[in-house]
């Protein structure tokens, strides 16, 4: 071997460990930024976890807090209306000592008459009631009770919110579950609209109001049965009561 040949293969030799050297180097930046790469993605992740665990939980404390205030503003609420209702009936029970003497009510007026007779021969029933019903009750028997002017102005008003437009006979079935109501249980006039649950209210009572009030308070009834509870929509507390009769769509109750 001449000294030409060996140093064109030392020269190889080199360039080869040179290769192999590059080779190792780039191969391992390749790791490191596939390394880095993984890392990134894993740190990536974890970032997007926490924020959709973040977010979630606003999420819950949103929905609680909406939650605990939707409780607070319907017990609130249903406060508020239950004590305006309480004062509602407090208002109307609130009788000027001007007007509490006593004006017995025993004789329904000549026009009175003649609008309970006009219904009764119509229905061919006793001069006493209005109705016609299936479930008669014969020991029924109706009192005729004393009322003072403001008494009487405080149950007209109930009669004319409740069924002022039921005419003359929607109204005395209205007056008969109040008079029913204050004979039954002792009850004096405002006792009975409030006990009773009467919260339709009219300050302005029409005539048929005042006359059912004066037929009724005398001793008369619209149906030969005791009637304490009226209702114009459906309630399965009044359904689950015993049904006397209905009369434009409002129906009429006595207790079992």
């Amino acid at each position: 071997m001449n000294r030409v040949t060996f140093s064109k293969i030392c020269a190889l030799t080199v360039v080869s460990l040179g290769l192999v050297i590059i080779s190792v180097i780039s191969i391992g930046n390749e790791k490191g930024s596939s390394s880095n790469k993984e890392e990134t993605s894993i740190s990536t992740v974890g970032e997007i976890k926490k924020i959709s665990t973040n977010e979630e939980a606003e999420t819950n404390t949103t929905k609680s807090t909406e939650k605990s205030m939707f409780q607070v503003v319907t017990e609130v609420t249903t406060e508020e209306i239950s004590e305006s209702t309480k004062e509602t009936c407090k208002s109307r029970k609130k009788v000027k000592k001007s007007v509490d003497t006593y004006v017995a009510v025993t004789e329904p007026t000549e026009e009175v008459k003649s609008k309970a007779e006009t219904i009764q021969q119509s229905d061919k029933l006793s001069p006493q009631y209005l109705l016609s019903i299936s479930k008669v009750d014969p020991g029924y028997n109706p009192k005729a009770f004393s009322l003072s002017n403001s008494e009487k102005y405080d149950i007209a008003c109930v009669v004319m919110g409740e069924f002022g437009g039921g005419g003359f006979t929607g109204c005395a079935l209205i007056a008969q579950a109040i008079r029913d109501a204050m004979q039954t249980y002792g009850y004096s006039a405002n006792d009975a609209l409030v006990n009773m649950g009467y919260y339709g209210y009219n300050g302005n009572p029409n005539s048929d109001s005042y006359d059912a009030i004066d037929y009724i308070f005398s001793g008369n009834a619209a149906v030969q049965h005791r009637i304490l509870y009226m209702n114009n929509t459906y309630s399965a507390w009044h359904e689950s009561q015993n049904f006397i009769c209905e009369y434009q769509g409002v129906r009429f109750f006595d207790a079992w």
